[in-house]
């Protein structure tokens, strides 16, 4: 009875975690006209608030495992909690500066649970690791379209503009989050020797073939979140029609987890459903490029693909790691590198825009992405169990 209970209690910090690992980013861009109008930002600015998080990503990541070799993977996770509260507590005072730094603070926080959520799962279940990292990024989308479908009705209650209380909405999840994220610090998961351990990673051929493959299916995910609502809408369809198919696109993503969730215990090779993701979004993008009546299919196509690709990589960041300090170090390295990829691809793709006057030119661009992911995907999905030979170098303390 105690081993369920202590079972229950885990799935429930899991669920809330994932809960508050996209949702604060996914609440600020139905916001950001009222919030620009509001605080007087430029273009450049409104567009840094939607950057910013991609950049703290990239730039915390490898400071995560560095952390849990010091706290342990559940402190640490804790800590980005408590970062990830307290900056969405900066950000709804209705300043501009405090929104920044608040953002900034949420990225932090959210990049250590990115990066030690799968350490800890490879330590505390590393038989069913893969069926849970799918299972909480089925939940990480649910929050994120709970999040972008709520904001705006919650901004006008009373018939006003309230942002900044639209954006503390997330508040109460939050803290509820790292109170329930308490039970899991009975056991200290320690990544001792974590240096050594990062620089054979980052030294391996393997571990960059993954973050290549990681690389790719980020830039293109960003991408299609930020522009594909613009690129139908100058195709000819209307605002309500390119913010809903927008929507569905976004929902679509969520397909993947519920098949993946059974299968990814008994997957014997990643190399099917990493090819599958591949085909479903160069499809999509094919399709926005010659048949511009089918751009809902298409929507859902890339939805599909790069959230079945992404959650094909975070498996093997399990998959591929020999113990928790492993997983730690090959997924700071692989998050860091890919969001800092994934935040130029948005500024890229629409400065092709701008240069060529209209979006074949970019969707083409990004079509030769797809087929660069793919091969990167067959590359990644060759490889042995295991990236880094390396000694075990976990300790535990109860």
């Amino acid at each position: 009875m105690k081993k369920t209970r202590s079972h229950i209690l885990f799935l429930i910090s899991l669920m809330l975690t994932a809960l508050m690992m996209r949702a604060p980013l996914t609440s600020v861009s139905p916001l950001l006209e009222d919030i620009s109008r509001t605080l007087s930002l430029s273009s450049q600015s409104a567009g840094l608030l939607t950057t910013l998080p991609l950049l703290a990503f990239a730039f915390f990541s490898p400071l995560a495992s560095v952390t849990a070799s010091k706290t342990g993977i559940e402190k640490g996770i804790l800590l980005g909690l408590m970062a990830v509260a307290l900056g969405i507590g900066l950000r709804g005072t209705g300043n501009a500066t405090l929104l920044f730094s608040g953002t900034a603070l949420i990225g932090l926080g959210i990049a250590f649970c990115n990066v030690l959520l799968p350490a800890f799962l490879k330590h505390r279940y590393p038989e069913r690791a893969a069926a849970y990292t799918s299972f909480y990024i089925l939940i990480m989308g649910i929050g994120a379209a709970i999040a972008s479908t709520l904001v705006v009705p919650v901004a006008t209650l009373g018939g006003g503009n309230n942002w900044p209380l639209a954006l503390m909405a997330c508040l109460p999840i939050a803290a509820l989050a790292g109170l329930t994220w308490l039970s899991q610090l009975s056991h200290a998961t320690r990544t001792s020797a974590a240096t050594p351990t990062d620089q054979r990673v980052w030294r391996s051929a393997a571990a960059w073939k993954l973050t290549a493959y990681m690389a790719m299916n980020s830039l293109i995910n960003y991408i299609f979140v930020a522009w594909y609502a613009v690129i139908i809408h100058e195709m000819g369809y209307s605002t309500e029609d390119s913010g809903l198919y927008h929507g569905i696109a976004l929902l679509s993503a969520m397909i993947p987890s519920l098949i993946m969730v059974p299968l990814l215990s008994k997957l014997k090779s990643p190399l099917y459903p990493c090819v599958t993701a591949v085909c479903l979004t160069f499809t999509g993008i094919l399709l926005l490029l010659i048949a511009q009546e089918t751009a809902l299919l298409a929507g859902v196509l890339i939805g599909m693909g790069t959230s079945l690709g992404f959650i094909m990589g975070m498996s093997m960041l399990n998959w591929r790691s020999n113990d928790a300090g492993h997983a730690s170090a090959l997924s700071g390295m692989v998050q860091s590198v890919s969001y800092l990829v994934a935040a130029t691809g948005p500024v890229l793709f629409g400065a092709f825009h701008d240069l060529s006057g209209d979006w074949h030119f970019s969707l083409k661009i990004l079509l030769a992405c797809s087929v660069i992911w793919g091969v990167c995907a067959v590359l990644v999905s060759r490889q042995g169990r295991s990236i880094v030979s390396a000694p075990s170098t976990q300790q535990e303390s109860h």
